[in-house]
């Protein structure tokens, strides 16, 4: 399957999630759990968030709908308008799974897996390159910061004398979050290596908003 046909049928899903009937509930016994997001993430079952960052490398938007049973659909478009003084360079579009195994009151395991497409704008073309990314968060939630690692793995096709040829990129930061109400805000720094060059420090600020 094309990565944009497996991204045009995750974008089905969100409707389909939100439109599920949610479990009817006593507020007397069962009450709202608290937003506790490290990264966005696990979401209740049939419930969204919207978010945004800007970083000097990346900026973006996303959204993140709650599938149940700990997994999370995440969309996301991002952009390098800080870098490249504009919108007219180098996008992306990806989705994919967002999975948290461990999820308890203080500690916080996700692991996410996402694919998409590249296009990058040409004097004379548009170039599209396809990119799978791999990310693992650990992090631990408290009060008044919530402090996290996340260690990031991106892969990306090109195509090089007729042949397909794969780049990667790692990425390690550290970040915190603050949970006010309905918004999670964030600032992270992370280091961005490549094979065989010197590794760039990059930050990224974050806020998130659930529907």
């Amino acid at each position: 399957m094309r990565p944009l046909s497996l991204i045009a049928l995750l974008l089905a899903l969100p409707c389909a999630a939100l439109a599920a009937p949610a479990a009817a509930k006593d507020d007397d016994f069962e009450p709202d759990e608290p937003l506790r997001s490290l990264a966005l993430g696990p979401l209740p079952r049939a419930k969204a968030m919207v978010s945004a960052d800007v970083g000097w490398l990346r900026s973006g938007v996303g959204l993140g709908v709650g599938l149940g049973a700990a997994l999370d659909l995440v969309l996301r478009i991002d952009a390098m308008p800080l870098y490249e003084k504009g919108f007219g360079g180098q996008r992306e579009l990806q989705g994919g799974l967002r999975f948290s195994p461990i999820a308890e009151e203080d500690l916080r395991l996700t692991v996410q897996a996402t694919g998409g497409q590249v296009f990058i704008s040409k004097p004379a073309e548009v170039v599209t390159f396809t990119t799978v990314r791999g990310e693992i968060l650990l992090g631990a939630t408290f009060d008044l910061l919530s402090p996290y690692a996340r260690l990031g793995v991106r892969t990306m096709s090109r195509n090089v004398e007729g042949a397909d040829a794969w780049q990667r990129e790692e990425e390690i930061g550290l970040g915190v979050e603050r949970v006010l109400g309905r918004f999670v805000v964030g600032a992270e720094g992370y280091l961005l290596a490549r094979p065989h060059r010197s590794g760039m420090g990059q930050w990224r600020l974050r806020v998130g908003y659930a529907l």
